[in-house]
């Protein structure tokens, strides 16, 4: 026997408004678009700019965050380094780094390599704002664009129900 369901909303039996999902399936999906040239001279870790917010349904949720497109290029000629961390900013705390997302190696004059980077965060533990934002620095003081105008850079965070 065949069971079917028919619905055009779907509303928690509390007044907190949430369904709790099952494991593995995918809550909500919020992302940033850049259009703007950013790029670095320093060999420390600077802001970008660059953030994606996230408000989690659920604590313990796995968020996905990815880094895609942009245009990972310099001005000059020799081998120059580029780096990415990731930071987060949860409420009540400033911005910490997370880690390295992707260094980057480029010789010659190469014009249009793009960005592909994805971290998984299992220790935000709140369900209040969070901010990440990526920091850039160069290995060689050269210049290093994280993007390079008019290309597009999407930053993207994914909460997976678990």
């Amino acid at each position: 026997m065949t069971s079917t369901l028919k619905t055009d909303k779907i509303e928690g039996v509390t007044a907190s408004g949430t369904v709790q999902m099952p494991a593995g399936h995918v809550i909500q999906v919020t992302e940033s678009t850049i259009t703007t040239q950013i790029s670095t001279t320093s060999t420390s870790l600077g802001a970008t700019g660059h953030i994606v917010s996230i408000t989690p349904k659920f604590a313990n949720s796995k968020l996905i965050i990815s880094l895609s497109g942009g245009e990972q290029t310099y001005s000059g000629s020799g081998i120059i380094v580029g780096h990415i961390n990731l930071f987060r900013e949860k409420p009540g705390v400033a911005y910490d780094d997370i880690g390295q997302i992707t260094e980057n190696t480029i010789g010659g004059d190469i014009y249009g390599a793009t960005h592909g980077a994805e971290f998984v965060d299992t220790t935000h533990n709140t369900t209040g704002t969070i901010n990440y934002q990526t920091y850039i620095k160069t290995g060689s003081g050269k210049t290093y664009y994280y993007n390079y105008a008019p290309s597009y850079c999407v930053f993207k965070v994914m909460e997976i129900a678990q």
